[in-house]
Protein backbone atom coordinates (compact mmCIF):
# COMPACT_ATOMS: atom_id res chain seq x y z
CA UNK A 1 0.00 0.00 0.00
CA UNK A 2 1.37 3.52 -1.00
CA UNK A 3 0.56 6.65 0.17
CA UNK A 4 -1.61 8.27 -2.48
CA UNK A 5 0.06 11.49 -4.17
CA UNK A 6 -1.28 14.75 -2.59
CA UNK A 7 -3.48 17.66 -4.88
CA UNK A 8 -3.98 20.74 -3.47
CA UNK A 9 -6.92 22.12 -6.18
CA UNK A 10 -5.55 25.32 -8.22
CA UNK A 11 -8.90 26.90 -8.30
CA UNK A 12 -9.22 27.58 -4.09
CA UNK A 13 -5.82 29.62 -4.77
CA UNK A 14 -7.09 31.24 -8.17
CA UNK A 15 -10.01 32.79 -6.71
CA UNK A 16 -10.12 35.76 -9.10
CA UNK A 17 -9.68 33.43 -12.08
CA UNK A 18 -13.34 31.18 -10.65
CA UNK A 19 -14.82 34.60 -10.30
CA UNK A 20 -14.02 35.14 -14.12
CA UNK A 21 -15.69 32.07 -15.27
CA UNK A 22 -18.41 32.08 -12.39
CA UNK A 23 -18.82 35.92 -14.06
CA UNK A 24 -19.49 34.75 -17.53
CA UNK A 25 -21.25 32.02 -16.21
CA UNK A 26 -24.18 34.50 -14.50
CA UNK A 27 -23.48 36.14 -17.85
CA UNK A 28 -24.57 33.91 -19.51
CA UNK A 29 -27.47 33.18 -17.78
CA UNK A 30 -28.72 36.59 -17.63
CA UNK A 31 -28.48 36.67 -21.35
CA UNK A 32 -30.24 33.72 -21.56
CA UNK A 33 -33.50 35.55 -20.16
CA UNK A 34 -33.26 39.10 -21.90
CA UNK A 35 -36.06 37.52 -24.66
CA UNK A 36 -37.69 34.99 -22.62
CA UNK A 37 -36.32 32.11 -25.22
CA UNK A 38 -33.72 29.37 -24.58
CA UNK A 39 -32.58 28.49 -27.75
CA UNK A 40 -30.04 25.64 -29.11
CA UNK A 41 -27.75 28.38 -29.47
CA UNK A 42 -28.27 29.53 -26.08
CA UNK A 43 -27.93 26.10 -24.85
CA UNK A 44 -24.77 25.40 -26.61
CA UNK A 45 -22.66 28.38 -25.27
CA UNK A 46 -23.62 26.27 -21.65
CA UNK A 47 -22.23 23.11 -22.48
CA UNK A 48 -19.35 24.91 -23.41
CA UNK A 49 -19.04 26.41 -20.63
CA UNK A 50 -19.12 23.05 -19.01
CA UNK A 51 -16.49 21.87 -21.36
CA UNK A 52 -14.04 24.33 -20.48
CA UNK A 53 -14.36 23.85 -16.99
CA UNK A 54 -14.27 20.07 -17.08
CA UNK A 55 -10.94 20.07 -15.51
CA UNK A 56 -12.02 21.23 -12.36
CA UNK A 57 -15.19 19.21 -12.29
CA UNK A 58 -14.23 17.54 -8.88
CA UNK A 59 -12.80 19.98 -7.14
CA UNK A 60 -14.71 22.66 -5.18
CA UNK A 61 -16.23 25.28 -5.67
CA UNK A 62 -17.00 23.85 -9.47
CA UNK A 63 -18.02 20.64 -7.78
CA UNK A 64 -21.43 22.30 -6.16
CA UNK A 65 -22.05 23.94 -10.01
CA UNK A 66 -21.23 21.37 -12.44
CA UNK A 67 -23.87 18.52 -11.69
CA UNK A 68 -26.56 21.17 -11.37
CA UNK A 69 -25.91 22.28 -14.48
CA UNK A 70 -25.54 19.05 -16.38
CA UNK A 71 -29.00 17.47 -14.58
CA UNK A 72 -30.83 21.41 -15.55
CA UNK A 73 -29.57 20.19 -19.20
CA UNK A 74 -29.92 16.89 -19.24
CA UNK A 75 -33.58 16.94 -20.84
CA UNK A 76 -32.33 19.37 -23.65
CA UNK A 77 -34.08 22.35 -22.16
CA UNK A 78 -33.36 25.16 -19.30
CA UNK A 79 -36.43 26.33 -16.77
CA UNK A 80 -36.81 29.30 -15.47
CA UNK A 81 -36.43 27.92 -12.42
CA UNK A 82 -33.28 25.98 -13.38
CA UNK A 83 -32.16 29.31 -14.53
CA UNK A 84 -33.08 30.82 -11.14
CA UNK A 85 -31.74 28.40 -8.94
CA UNK A 86 -27.88 28.36 -11.29
CA UNK A 87 -27.72 32.18 -10.35
CA UNK A 88 -28.38 32.08 -6.76
CA UNK A 89 -25.90 29.26 -6.71
CA UNK A 90 -23.02 31.43 -8.35
CA UNK A 91 -23.28 33.87 -5.96
CA UNK A 92 -23.26 31.45 -2.83
CA UNK A 93 -20.23 29.76 -3.91
CA UNK A 94 -18.34 32.97 -5.19
CA UNK A 95 -18.93 34.26 -1.42
CA UNK A 96 -16.14 34.79 1.12
CA UNK A 97 -18.71 32.43 3.78
CA UNK A 98 -18.19 29.86 0.83
CA UNK A 99 -14.49 29.72 0.63
CA UNK A 100 -14.21 30.72 4.26
CA UNK A 101 -16.37 26.96 5.29
CA UNK A 102 -14.11 25.14 2.91
CA UNK A 103 -10.84 26.58 4.28
CA UNK A 104 -12.17 25.98 7.85
CA UNK A 105 -13.20 22.39 7.28
CA UNK A 106 -9.48 21.66 5.87
CA UNK A 107 -8.02 23.08 8.59
CA UNK A 108 -10.12 20.92 10.87
CA UNK A 109 -9.45 17.57 9.10
CA UNK A 110 -5.42 18.30 9.61
CA UNK A 111 -6.23 18.76 12.76
CA UNK A 112 -8.09 16.61 13.29
CA UNK A 113 -5.08 14.25 11.69
CA UNK A 114 -2.27 15.72 14.14
CA UNK A 115 -4.34 15.03 16.83
CA UNK A 116 -5.22 11.24 16.22
CA UNK A 117 -1.43 10.44 14.95
CA UNK A 118 0.28 12.44 17.97
CA UNK A 119 0.79 9.57 20.01
CA UNK A 120 2.67 7.36 17.30
CA UNK A 121 -0.27 5.09 16.94
CA UNK A 122 -3.79 5.15 15.11
CA UNK A 123 -6.15 2.95 16.75
CA UNK A 124 -9.72 1.65 15.73
CA UNK A 125 -11.89 4.19 17.50
CA UNK A 126 -9.77 6.85 16.11
CA UNK A 127 -10.17 5.84 12.57
CA UNK A 128 -14.02 4.85 12.77
CA UNK A 129 -14.23 8.31 14.54
CA UNK A 130 -12.29 9.88 11.46
CA UNK A 131 -14.43 7.50 9.11
CA UNK A 132 -17.68 8.67 10.56
CA UNK A 133 -16.27 12.35 10.39
CA UNK A 134 -15.19 12.51 6.73
CA UNK A 135 -19.04 11.05 6.00
CA UNK A 136 -20.46 13.85 7.56
CA UNK A 137 -18.19 16.40 5.42
CA UNK A 138 -18.50 15.13 2.12
CA UNK A 139 -18.51 18.84 1.06
CA UNK A 140 -14.69 18.78 1.10
CA UNK A 141 -14.28 16.15 -1.73
CA UNK A 142 -11.99 17.37 -4.11
CA UNK A 143 -9.58 19.40 -1.53
CA UNK A 144 -6.51 18.05 -0.57
CA UNK A 145 -6.12 16.17 1.82
CA UNK A 146 -9.93 14.77 1.94
CA UNK A 147 -9.83 12.79 -1.13
CA UNK A 148 -6.36 10.74 -0.59
CA UNK A 149 -7.21 10.26 3.76
CA UNK A 150 -10.71 9.24 2.55
CA UNK A 151 -9.21 6.98 0.00
CA UNK A 152 -6.85 5.53 1.95
CA UNK A 153 -9.44 4.53 5.47
CA UNK A 154 -11.82 2.86 3.00
CA UNK A 155 -8.99 1.00 1.40
CA UNK A 156 -7.33 -0.48 4.69
CA UNK A 157 -10.76 -1.07 5.99
CA UNK A 158 -12.53 -2.85 3.58
CA UNK A 159 -11.45 -6.04 4.94
CA UNK A 160 -12.83 -5.30 8.32
CA UNK A 161 -9.54 -5.28 10.25
CA UNK A 162 -6.44 -3.44 10.37
CA UNK A 163 -3.26 -4.86 10.44
CA UNK A 164 0.39 -3.71 12.08
CA UNK A 165 1.45 -2.64 8.58
CA UNK A 166 -1.71 -0.82 7.63
CA UNK A 167 -1.63 0.92 11.24
CA UNK A 168 1.82 1.87 10.54
CA UNK A 169 0.74 3.19 6.68
CA UNK A 170 -1.91 5.11 8.89
CA UNK A 171 0.00 6.82 11.15
CA UNK A 172 3.06 7.68 8.77
CA UNK A 173 -0.18 9.20 6.14
CA UNK A 174 -1.78 10.99 8.90
CA UNK A 175 1.53 12.60 10.36
CA UNK A 176 2.34 13.89 6.86
CA UNK A 177 -1.07 15.34 5.79
CA UNK A 178 -1.26 17.31 9.31
CA UNK A 179 2.14 18.74 9.43
CA UNK A 180 1.69 20.00 5.51
CA UNK A 181 0.55 23.69 5.72
CA UNK A 182 -2.23 22.46 8.81
CA UNK A 183 -3.09 25.70 10.85
CA UNK A 184 -5.23 25.52 13.55
CA UNK A 185 -8.84 25.00 13.73
CA UNK A 186 -11.13 27.71 13.89
CA UNK A 187 -13.29 28.27 16.73
CA UNK A 188 -16.70 29.04 15.00
CA UNK A 189 -18.25 25.74 13.80
CA UNK A 190 -19.24 24.35 10.35
CA UNK A 191 -22.62 25.43 9.67
CA UNK A 192 -25.65 22.47 9.88
CA UNK A 193 -29.25 21.48 9.99
CA UNK A 194 -29.17 21.51 13.68
CA UNK A 195 -31.66 24.50 14.51
CA UNK A 196 -33.11 24.44 11.34
CA UNK A 197 -35.43 21.43 11.44
CA UNK A 198 -38.67 21.51 13.84
CA UNK A 199 -37.69 19.19 17.15
CA UNK A 200 -40.34 16.43 16.99
CA UNK A 201 -42.67 18.07 14.75
CA UNK A 202 -46.58 17.22 14.30
CA UNK A 203 -47.13 17.00 10.60
CA UNK A 204 -50.38 16.94 9.08
CA UNK A 205 -50.83 15.81 5.36
CA UNK A 206 -54.58 16.87 4.46
CA UNK A 207 -55.14 19.51 1.99
CA UNK A 208 -51.49 20.55 2.90
CA UNK A 209 -48.35 21.05 0.09
CA UNK A 210 -45.40 19.39 0.57
CA UNK A 211 -41.70 19.74 -1.18
CA UNK A 212 -38.48 17.55 -1.06
CA UNK A 213 -35.43 19.10 -0.76
CA UNK A 214 -31.34 18.17 -0.18
CA UNK A 215 -30.36 14.44 -0.13
CA UNK A 216 -32.42 12.03 1.27
CA UNK A 217 -31.43 8.69 2.56
CA UNK A 218 -34.27 6.64 2.40
CA UNK A 219 -37.03 8.71 -0.07
CA UNK A 220 -36.87 9.33 -3.40
CA UNK A 221 -38.87 11.69 -5.63
CA UNK A 222 -40.84 8.89 -6.37
CA UNK A 223 -41.92 7.25 -3.15
CA UNK A 224 -42.20 11.12 -2.06
CA UNK A 225 -44.80 11.49 -4.32
CA UNK A 226 -47.11 8.30 -3.47
CA UNK A 227 -46.52 8.48 0.01
CA UNK A 228 -47.81 12.67 0.15
CA UNK A 229 -50.94 11.98 -1.75
CA UNK A 230 -51.51 8.90 0.25
CA UNK A 231 -51.78 10.79 2.90
CA UNK A 232 -54.44 13.48 1.65
CA UNK A 233 -51.56 15.90 0.51
CA UNK A 234 -50.14 18.13 -2.03
CA UNK A 235 -46.23 17.97 -4.12
CA UNK A 236 -45.12 20.69 -4.97
CA UNK A 237 -42.26 20.77 -7.57
CA UNK A 238 -40.44 23.74 -5.99
CA UNK A 239 -40.52 26.21 -2.59
CA UNK A 240 -43.42 29.07 -2.97
CA UNK A 241 -45.59 31.02 -0.73
CA UNK A 242 -47.98 28.68 -0.64
CA UNK A 243 -45.58 25.67 0.50
CA UNK A 244 -46.98 24.06 3.85
CA UNK A 245 -43.97 21.56 4.42
CA UNK A 246 -40.35 21.55 3.37
CA UNK A 247 -38.98 18.23 4.04
CA UNK A 248 -34.77 18.30 4.32
CA UNK A 249 -33.03 15.02 3.57
CA UNK A 250 -31.27 13.15 6.07
CA UNK A 251 -28.16 12.59 4.48
CA UNK A 252 -27.70 16.98 3.58
CA UNK A 253 -24.23 17.80 3.57
CA UNK A 254 -23.16 20.34 6.23
CA UNK A 255 -22.63 22.82 3.10
CA UNK A 256 -25.84 22.41 2.20
CA UNK A 257 -26.24 26.23 1.70
CA UNK A 258 -24.35 25.98 -1.00
CA UNK A 259 -25.73 22.45 -2.55
CA UNK A 260 -28.79 22.54 -4.80
CA UNK A 261 -31.36 22.53 -1.92
CA UNK A 262 -29.73 25.63 -0.29
CA UNK A 263 -32.12 27.92 -2.58
CA UNK A 264 -35.00 26.56 -1.25
CA UNK A 265 -34.22 26.06 2.37
CA UNK A 266 -32.89 29.76 2.46
CA UNK A 267 -36.50 30.50 0.70
CA UNK A 268 -38.16 28.86 3.77
CA UNK A 269 -36.40 30.28 6.16
CA UNK A 270 -37.14 33.60 4.87
CA UNK A 271 -41.12 32.48 4.91
CA UNK A 272 -41.01 31.76 8.42
CA UNK A 273 -39.04 34.67 9.11
CA UNK A 274 -41.50 36.91 7.91
CA UNK A 275 -43.77 35.23 9.85
CA UNK A 276 -45.30 32.21 7.64
CA UNK A 277 -45.82 29.52 9.11
CA UNK A 278 -44.27 27.02 6.81
CA UNK A 279 -42.54 24.03 8.42
CA UNK A 280 -39.34 22.91 7.73
CA UNK A 281 -39.08 18.98 8.70
CA UNK A 282 -36.58 16.35 8.68
CA UNK A 283 -36.74 13.08 6.55
CA UNK A 284 -36.60 11.12 9.35
CA UNK A 285 -39.58 12.97 11.19
CA UNK A 286 -41.53 12.90 7.97
CA UNK A 287 -41.47 8.84 7.85
CA UNK A 288 -42.64 8.32 11.03
CA UNK A 289 -45.28 10.45 10.20
CA UNK A 290 -46.23 9.11 7.39
CA UNK A 291 -45.89 5.68 9.35
CA UNK A 292 -48.63 6.85 11.48
CA UNK A 293 -45.42 7.35 14.55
Amino acid sequence: MTIPALDLPDVLHDRSGFERSINRLVGLLDGIAVDGQIGPSELALLRDWLDQHAAHGRHPPYADIVPVIEHALADGTLTEAERLDLLWLCEQVSSQEYFDLVGAGVQRLQAQLAAVSADGVVTDAELDGLRRWLADHRHLRGCWPYDEIASLVDEVLADGRVDDTERATLQSAFAAWASDGGDAAPDEPLPTLAGLCAVDPTIVFVGRRFRLTGHPRQLDAASFARIVPSHGGLVQAHVDPDTDVLVVGADTSPAWRYSRCGREIDLAVEQRRQGGTLQIVHEDDFLRAAAGG
